[in-house]
């Protein structure tokens, strides 16, 4: 079975440098959830990335006072897919963005 969509929530300090972030290096589409939660926002991938048969995810931002603690390693682990990964690190840390973990090969075998 190949699994078209995957829905995630990150929780995030500041709502709108997330949104700024992942528009920028991901070039996701970020909106409001509604106009009554104005402390969530949801995410799609671009249109031009709807390639049949790939991961593509959808979820949301919500801010939460938990992201801001200082010196706690918990939280969302995000697996990225790229081309290049070297190139999308680089990228990441354009727009304020770290890598807490090098890159590792995953393997299905």
């Amino acid at each position: 079975m190949i699994i078209s969509r995957l829905n995630a929530w990150i929780p995030v300090a500041d709502l709108a440098r997330a949104k700024s972030f992942y528009e920028a290096v991901f070039g996701w589409r970020v909106f409001p959830l509604d106009p009554n939660y104005p402390q969530m926002l949801i995410w799609t991938p671009d249109a031009k990335d709807k390639n049949e048969g790939l991961l593509l995810p959808t979820g949301g931002f919500f801010e939460t006072d938990a992201a801001k603690a200082t010196g706690v390693r918990s939280g969302v682990k995000i697996y990225l897919l790229a081309e290049n990964i070297e190139e999308k690190l680089k990228e990441i840390e354009k727009h304020g963005g770290k890598c807490l973990q090098g890159k590792q090969l995953v393997s299905f075998s």
